[in-house]
């Protein structure tokens, strides 16, 4: 019970559905799921742990903030290991697997005619973490699993908080990437990954991230 109470909080806090500075009672937790306090403090204490959330004393529980800085540094340390992935893979000879990247590309494509944001920033991980995959360093792979969770859930607040802004924009930056990667152009895909870097602090600069 421990591990659906965990699931569950932590999926919604993830799609911005507990968006931060929100305040959670362990009681209206319970009776939303069902389930006992017990397993539902079992539950918040782990997210407590990871960071999610933040104890109040007699008052519950507070999803907490998520530094500015760190949604932007986060981007910014996936499109770098991505970068340095396409010279390692030359360095070491490796190839991509264009069916699987094409594939993650195609569900993230969908995702994003269908405008849905949460299976939009799934699926362009998905295919982040393709591209790092074809660096052959298991290290770099557990850096971009690691990130993943935290970047999703500061994209989707971010979502959620500037609707009017536009959205959507990794998946033009990923067909770049594949195209280059398609064409054995390399350069071009590191081209586009640091362009996309300025971009993001430019829009930062200005607000709209």
């Amino acid at each position: 019970m421990v591990e659906t109470a965990y699931q569950y909080i932590r999926e919604q806090i993830l799609k911005g559905q507990r968006m931060p500075g929100t305040v959670l009672s362990e009681n209206e937790l319970a009776s939303e799921i069902g389930m006992s306090r017990t397993p539902i403090r079992s539950a918040v204490s782990r997210l407590e742990q990871e960071g999610y959330l933040l104890a109040l004393k007699n008052r519950g529980v507070l999803v907490k903030e998520i530094p500015f800085r760190e949604m932007l540094d986060t981007f910014e340390l996936i499109l770098t290991l991505q970068i340095s992935s396409f010279d390692l893979s030359q360095e070491k000879n490796a190839s991509y697997d264009l069916g699987v990247l094409g594939e993650k590309l195609r569900l993230q494509v969908e995702a994003t005619e269908q405008r849905n944001y949460s299976a939009y920033i799934d699926h362009g991980l998905a295919f982040f973490r393709g591209v790092i995959q074809g660096a052959q360093n298991v290290m770099m792979l557990r850096v971009i699993d690691s990130l993943g969770d935290r970047f999703k859930q500061s994209a989707m607040v971010n979502y959620n908080l500037t609707p009017a802004s536009p959205h959507f924009s990794m998946t033009p930056l990923n067909q770049a990437v594949y195209q280059a990667i398609e064409a054995g152009d390399y350069g071009r895909a590191k081209e586009v990954l640091h362009g996309a870097n300025m971009e993001a602090r430019r829009r930062a600069l200005q607000g709209q991230m």
